[in-house]
């Protein structure tokens, strides 16, 4: 008998002031990308008013996958919450445009948002001037 594979990815969720950061690390497979919807499903049973979804660590070939977590998700969201998406993959971003949803906006990003003073961004764990993200892609809520 062998030893079993690592997970193939991480899924995190944290809280800040009412708004849930969904970060997934690595490669968002089906196995990962049933245990998201599972993770998201919980975080929305406790009715954020934000909920982040943080896919800047999955990769590019996973674009497919983001997209359609993407919509599960906001398909999801109770009356009033709101999703914000931070990707750095330009596949997922020109897929968003196409759609009609606002670009990155560098000046909301829900690390600088909820805890403005710091310089460290708490949703990846790094100084600011080191995260990859370009700000959110606001889908907007439900309701």
């Amino acid at each position: 008998m062998g030893v079993p594979d690592p997970p193939s990815s991480a899924v995190t969720v944290t809280w800040a002031d009412g708004a849930a950061i969904v970060a997934v690390d690595g490669k968002l497979d089906a196995v990962t990308s049933s245990q998201v919807r599972e993770r998201i499903a919980a975080v929305i049973g406790d009715s954020p008013r934000q909920l982040v979804l943080n896919l800047v660590n999955v990769g590019d070939r996973f674009a497919a996958e983001c997209l359609a977590l993407i919509a599960v998700t906001r398909h999801l969201l109770p009356p009033g919450c709101v999703l914000d998406v931070c990707s750095a993959s330009p596949a997922v971003l020109s897929i968003l445009a196409l759609a009609g949803w606002s670009g990155p906006d560098p000046a909301a990003r829900p690390c600088q948002v909820l805890r403005p003073r710091s310089s460290e961004c708490f949703i990846l764990g790094i100084p600011l001037e080191a995260v990859p993200c370009a700000g959110p892609v606001r889908l907007g809520g439900t309701g």
